[in-house]
């Protein structure tokens, strides 16, 4: 679905427009007009490929145990580690769907071998989605005064 499709303009954007405006009874602070949106954005990721939903919801559960953990962490360096397990595990992600072909490709090249390619589609704004958690962490560290 493209937002400049028939099937948004007309029929998602109206039903979530609507949805969000009845559960947050017009100004009133409601949290369940903000998870409406959570889960319509979802749907509106995983509609063109179902299956890079668990892409963006595993991102989305990693990262926001490791933000807590470094939050509630008392010691320096656990947030340091905890923070480059995040770190390791953002650009592990990105660079498997990003890049695993190119390097497959040199690879072969180099050592004459045959390695396959995986051929994926890459998921809609993984960038976004994996570097906006990287700089999120970030913030939870203590920084030095």
């Amino acid at each position: 679905m493209l937002f400049s499709s028939y099937i948004f303009i007309l029929i998602f954007l109206p039903i979530v427009l609507i949805g969000y405006y009845y559960l947050n009874k017009f100004g009133q602070e409601k949290p369940h007009a903000k998870w409406w949106l959570v889960l319509s954005s979802l749907f509106f990721y995983s509609f063109w490929y179902p299956p890079y939903l668990l892409i963006i919801l595993s991102s989305v559960l990693v990262n926001f145990t490791l933000a807590k953990y470094i939050q509630s962490s008392d010691l320096i360096k656990n947030k340091k580690v905890l923070f480059y397990l995040g770190l390791a595990f953002n650009i592990g992600l990105l660079g498997y769907f990003k890049y695993r072909d190119f390097f497959l490709e040199n690879l072969n090249f180099i050592l004459s071998t045959d390695f396959h390619f995986a051929k994926l589609a890459l998921p809609l704004g993984i960038s976004f989605f994996t570097l906006q958690p990287v700089s999120y962490t970030h913030l939870t560290l203590p920084t030095k005064r």
